[in-house]
């Protein structure tokens, strides 16, 4: 995203609902879709160690 957003961000709300259906209809954003890939939440310290958890197993 370019700087410009930092005046279009809403004071209340978050920009997966208010901003984004916006820019995905003027094509200011796409989507990339991932294939056979792991995603997590971090909305904690705990979410990091539990992920970190994750990924050793997985490249070890």
């Amino acid at each position: 995203l370019k700087r410009e957003i930092l005046k279009e961000l809403p004071d209340v709300g978050d920009i997966e609902k208010t901003l984004f259906p916006d820019y995905a209809k003027k094509e200011k954003i796409s989507t990339v879709k991932f294939r056979n890939t792991k995603w997590h939440s971090i909305d904690s310290y705990k979410d990091i160690e539990e992920c970190s958890l994750v990924i050793e197993k997985i490249i070890k």
